[in-house]
């Protein structure tokens, strides 16, 4: 219980805050076989798959190359 023991007291770990969180989705097309090799990884990991498919992306650095090149900045008009 909390200090004015009414309410029960906070269990797990505080909430993210709203900046950090992972709310947008984003659908990708696999073959059956790229699918299940990606389940096997992250299987094999202990962790989920869009975490794993997640964590490639963020570590491979790619889409920030595609963001700093000329063409895809926002232009002002």
């Amino acid at each position: 219980m909390s200090a004015d023991n009414k309410t029960p007291a906070p269990v797990g770990r505080p909430a993210k805050p709203k900046e950090e969180r992972h709310s947008q989705k984003v659908t990708i097309y696999l073959t059956e076989e790229e699918r299940e090799n990606v389940e096997a990884i992250a299987g094999a990991l202990g962790i989920p798959t869009a975490t794993l498919i997640r964590g490639m992306i963020t570590r491979s650095g790619h889409y920030r190359n595609y963001l700093s090149t000329s063409h895809l900045r926002p232009t002002s008009h």
